[in-house]
C-alpha cells in the first residue's frame, strides 16, 4: 500500500493568507467609500431642496406682500403693477392690532378690484356708464362693520377724523369736538365752549355726556377718583383752561343780603387755589373766630344732630369762619347756614399744598397708597386737625361734639377724658391752638416719625398724649409743664359725659331719683363745661328720647329747632 504523499511547505501557500487579506481591505474600503458618496449626494438633494424652498417661499411673500387683502391677485396679470404703484402712493396701511393689511378710509374711492368688460378695462371709483356697474361700484367702495352690514355714511365720516383715542371718545352726533358742536343743557352736560373761542376740555365730564357716572350728581359728575384722576392731570399741565359754570369755583355775594361765602369745588379748575382760598376766607376781617371740621363719610350720614354743632357754634360766634375739610359732601350742602348769613366753607383738601412746609409732607409722595389702609379716614382726620391748626391756627372740632360755652378765653388748649379703666389721657376731638404752636409742631413730628397704619388711636388720641407727657423740651421741661405752650383742660371741661356712660343718657329717666341726678349733671354742665362730646362712634344708631339729657343738651342751642333728631 503506497504511503501517503506528504505535503512540504510552498511559498504560493504562505502567501495565500496575505493575498486574502489584501483583497478584505480592498472590499471594505470600496463599501465605505460607496457609502460615504451615497450620503454626500442625499445632503446635496437636501440642501438644494432647502434653498429651493426658501426661495420660493422669499419669491411667494414678495409677491404677495403687493397685493391687497381679499385680491385674487394673477402673477402673470398685467394690471398688478398697477394697484403695486397703488400701494406705494399710500392707499393701503398695516392694522398693528390685527396683523392684516387694511385699505384706507380717506383714498377708499380709488381702489377696487379691476372689472373687465367688452370694451376693455375699468377700475372701481370711476365714471360709469353701466347701470350695475355704478351698483357694483358703490357695494366694493362701502365699508362694513363686525356684523357684515354696511356702516353708515356719517359714522365712517367721523371715523375718518379719528386721530388720537381722544377723538374717538369725544364722537358725538355732529363728529369730533374739533368741529362746531350744539350747545346742550347746562343740566344735561354743562357748557361745552364759550363765546370767543374758549378751549375745549377733553376730560372733564361735564362737558361730555359719555363719561359721566350715572352714580353721580349734575353738580360735577364725578366720582372720588374721577375728581383725583382729573386734578393729577391738571397738575401734571394736560388739562386745559375749563370755562367755570356759574355755581362752580371761588363765590363772592352767594346771597342776596351780600353776605360772603366761599367755596372750594372739588374736580374743577377754581379761581384761586386751595392756599390762596383758605388765605382769603380765613382772613376776612368779619371772621371772629376760625374753625375747622372734617367728614368723611357720606351725605346721607350727617344726621340733624351733626347740623346742631353747626348750630351751637355759631349760636355762640356767629361770625366764625368755618372751613368743613370733606371730599364726599357737595359745595352747597351747608347752603341753609349761608343763606342765614353765617360764613361756612366745604373744603376738599389738596394734600401736596396743606402739608407743605410741615414736617409731615411726606405723606404726599405715598397718598394713592396711603388711602388703600382701612384705618385711612381715621389717620387723615388725625392728621388734618394737627396741620390746619399749625398753619392757619383757630379751633378744631369733630362733628358730634356741642358747644356750651364761647372759646374766646381758651389759647393752646387741648381736652382730657377719663377712659373705662380710669386712666386720663388727651383726646383731640376739641382742640384750640394758635398758628404755628411749636407743640403741634412736636406732634407732626412724632406723627411722621412713629406711624402705624395698624392702630386705631395710636397716632391720634395717644400721640398727643405721648408728646404731652413724654417729650422733653429744650429747657428740660414736659409739653404738661408748660401752661403758655399747652393749656390741659380738665375732663368735664370738654368731656362731661365719657364714653362709657354715655349709653344711658340717651334714655329718659325713669324715676324721680334718676331724673333729680340728671337735673343736677345738666346744670353742672351748662355752668362749667365748654363742649359736650356725645360719642357718635357708640351712639351713630340711637335715637335720642324725648326728656333723655341728650336731647337736652342738642336742642339747648338750636337754630332749626323744628329739626327732628
Amino acid at each position: 500500500m503506497p504511503r501517503p504523499r506528504r505535503l512540504s511547505s510552498s511559498s504560493s501557500l504562505t502567501r495565500s493568507p496575505s493575498r486574502l487579506s489584501f483583497s478584505s481591505s480592498s472590499a471594505a474600503a470600496t463599501a465605505v467609500a460607496a457609502v460615504r458618496n451615497e450620503h454626500a449626494r442625499i445632503y446635496t438633494c437636501l440642501i438644494a431642496g432647502g434653498l429651493l424652498l426658501l426661495a420660493s417661499v422669499t419669491f411667494l411673500q414678495a409677491h404677495l406682500a403687493s397685493a391687497p387683502q381679499g385680491s385674487n391677485l394673477d402673477p402673470l396679470d398685467s394690471d398688478s403693477n398697477s394697484e403695486m404703484e397703488e400701494k406705494k402712493q399710500g392707499l393701503f396701511f398695516w392694522d398693528h392690532t390685527l396683523g392684516v393689511r387694511k385699505k384706507s378710509l380717506k383714498n377708499v374711492e380709488h381702489l377696487g378690484p379691476v372689472l373687465r368688460t367688452p370694451g376693455g378695462t375699468m377700475k372701481l371709483g370711476t365714471a360709469a356708464t353701466n347701470e350695475g356697474l355704478l351698483d357694483l361700484e358703490k357695494h366694493e367702495a362701502a365699508s362694513y362693520n363686525s356684523d357684515d352690514e354696511t356702516l353708515d355714511e356719517e359714522v365712517q365720516r367721523q371715523l375718518e377724523d379719528v386721530v388720537e383715542i381722544e377723538d374717538a371718545l369725544l364722537l358725538n352726533e355732529d363728529g369730533p369736538v374739533y368741529k362746531p358742536v350744539p350747545r346742550l343743557p347746562d343740566k344735561i352736560a354743562g357748557k361745552y365752549a364759550q363765546k370767543g373761542g374758549s378751549s375745549y376740555d377733553p376730560i372733564n365730564p361735564v362737558n361730555i355726556p359719555m363719561l359721566q357716572d350715572p352714580d353721580t350728581g349734575p353738580d360735577t359728575w364725578m366720582t372720588k377718583s374721577d375728581k383725583a384722576m382729573l386734578k393729577a392731570l391738571r397738575v401734571d399741565g394736560y388739562g386745559q383752561s375749563v370755562p367755570l359754570q356759574p355755581n362752580q369755583g371761588l363765590q363772592s355775594r352767594a346771597n342776596t343780603q351780600g353776605l360772603t361765602h366761599w367755596r372750594h369745588v372739588a374736580g374743577t379748575r377754581p379761581s384761586l387755589t386751595f392756599t390762596a382760598f383758605m388765605q382769603q376766607f380765613l382772613h376776612q376781617d368779619t371772621c371772629s373766630i376760625r374753625v375747622f371740621m372734617a367728614w368723611t363719610t357720606p351725605p346721607w350720614s350727617l344726621t340733624v344732630r351733626h347740623q346742631r354743632t353747626l348750630e351751637s357754634l355759631f349760636h355762640f360766634h356767629p361770625n366764625a369762619c368755618v372751613v368743613v375739610f370733606s371730599e364726599t359732601l357737595e359745595t352747597d350742602f351747608f347752603k341753609t347756614f349761608v343763606q342765614e348769613g353765617f360764613k361756612v366753607a366745604v373744603v376738599q383738601p389738596d394734600l401736596p399744598e396743606l402739608l407743605a412746609n410741615t414736617p409731615t409732607d411726606i405723606f404726599t409722595t405715598v397718598w394713592v397708597r396711603w388711602r388703600e389702609i382701612p384705618l385711612y379716614y381715621i389717620h387723615y382726620t388725625d392728621l388734618l386737625r394737627l396741620v390746619a391748626l399749625y398753619k392757619y391756627g383757630g379751633v378744631y372740632m369733630d362733628m358730634d361734639v356741642i358747644l356750651l360755652k364761647p372759646l374766646d378765653s381758651l389759647h393752646n388748649a387741648i381736652g382730657s377724658e377719663i377712659l373705662a379703666n380710669g386712666e386720663v389721657r388727651l383726646n383731640g376731638a376739641v382742640m384750640v391752638f394758635n398758628k404755628s404752636s411749636p407743640f403741634l409742631r412736636e406732634c407732626l413730628e412724632e406723627f411722621t416719625a412713629t406711624y402705624d397704619d395698624t392702630l386705631l388711636e395710636w397716632n391720634g388720641a395717644e400721640l398727643v398724649t405721648r408728646v404731652a407727657n413724654f417729650s422733653i423740651r429744650k429747657g428740660g421741661k414736659k409739653w404738661s409743664e408748660d401752661p403758655e405752650a399747652l393749656q390741659i383742660q380738665p375732663p368735664f371741661a370738654f368731656f362731661p359725659l365719657t364714653s362709657s356712660s354715655i349709653l344711658r343718657y340717651f334714655v329718659a329717666p325713669t324715676d324721680k331719683q334718676q331724673e333729680e341726678e340728671e337735673k343736677q349733671l345738666l346744670g353742672k354742665i351748662f355752668e362749667e363745661a365748654f363742649t359736650t362730646h356725645y360719642w357718635n362712634r357708640l351712639t351713630a344708631q340711637l335715637v335720642p328720647e324725648n326728656g333723655s339729657l341728650i336731647e337736652t343738651v342738642l336742642n339747648q342751642h338750636c337754630l332749626t329747632c323744628t329739626d327732628i333728631l
